[in-house]
């Protein structure tokens, strides 16, 4: 066959998403091994901000299944998470590849939640719809305009009193300096993922620029951009350190707040106006 019969771009991305789909599986059984499924789904660090944010809020409180959208979700680790938590969530991630493997998961746990494919910075929720937007690990992959329409849509979508808590890295985090200083300081390049560093002022701004008020910023990450306590037998030795030396991190800047501006991962929480 000649090389202009032979479809080598089909089968080229044909390859490239039968290895996606199934780096994903390999990731979530390696997770099931690691450890019982059920503590890795209900763990307390991951959902302790949201459940504090589910009882201090009025609207959600109130509410015995309070909607929740999980932007960026992959195959749902966190949807599945919040459903156990007690939510009735819906994951949204660009990626189709991503999505498949998350409702396999959810038939196996027999876990209640929805998925659906679209981009983060337009959400396809009517108006004053949502109760919770959570997003961890996605926004700092996106150009700060796709960012700031995805707090415009935030906006749009939460209901009064709705909240909005989203995982974004500080500009002047101890490993996000070194990480910045190795490629000169720039900007992430245009149409990649590459990380984008948020300044404490710029996060405020395009809060408050969407509409949303009440901001509060609490450390998430020193050292690392997602620490997970609940992950530590999956580490090596030196990932463990991380860990747990982030985790040290949280607790002192609890005693000591100033400490927070040294932190590599915010915690954004805002509400709707």
């Amino acid at each position: 066959m000649s090389k202009r019969g032979f479809p080598y771009l089909s089968i080229i991305r044909g390859v490239k998403r039968l290895l996606g789909t199934w780096s994903l599986v390999i990731s979530y059984r390696t997770w099931r091994i690691g450890g019982s499924f059920r503590e890795r789904l209900t763990d307390q660090h991951k959902w302790e901000s949201l459940l504090a944010c589910k009882r201090q809020t009025p609207a959600l409180s109130n509410s015995l299944l309070a909607g929740l959208v999980d932007v960026g979700c992959g195959w749902g680790r966190w949807t599945i998470a919040a459903a156990r938590a007690g939510f009735r969530p819906i994951g949204l991630d660009v990626h189709i590849d991503a999505l498949a493997p998350g409702v396999r998961v959810l038939r196996q746990l027999d876990v209640r939640a929805d998925y659906v494919c679209r981009e983060a910075d337009r959400l396809p929720f009517p108006s004053a719809s949502v109760d919770f937007v959570f997003s961890y690990s996605l926004l700092q992959h996106l150009e700060k305009s796709a960012v700031m329409r995805f707090f415009s849509e935030v906006s749009r979508v939460l209901k009064p009193k709705g909240v909005c808590l989203v995982q974004l890295p500080n500009v002047l985090g101890l490993h996000n300096m070194l990480q910045q200083a190795k490629r000169g300081f720039r900007e992430g390049r245009s149409g990649t993922f590459e990380m984008r560093y948020w300044s404490t002022k710029a996060i405020r701004q395009a809060v408050e620029m969407a509409g949303l008020k009440d901001m509060a910023i609490r450390p998430e990450g020193f050292f690392t951009q997602n620490p997970q306590l609940s992950d530590l037998d999956l580490l090596s030795p030196k990932g463990k350190m991380i860990v747990l030396v982030s985790n040290a991190g949280r607790k002192l800047a609890a005693m000591f707040p100033i400490v927070t501006g040294l932190a590599d991962s915010f915690w954004v929480e805002a509400r709707v106006r």
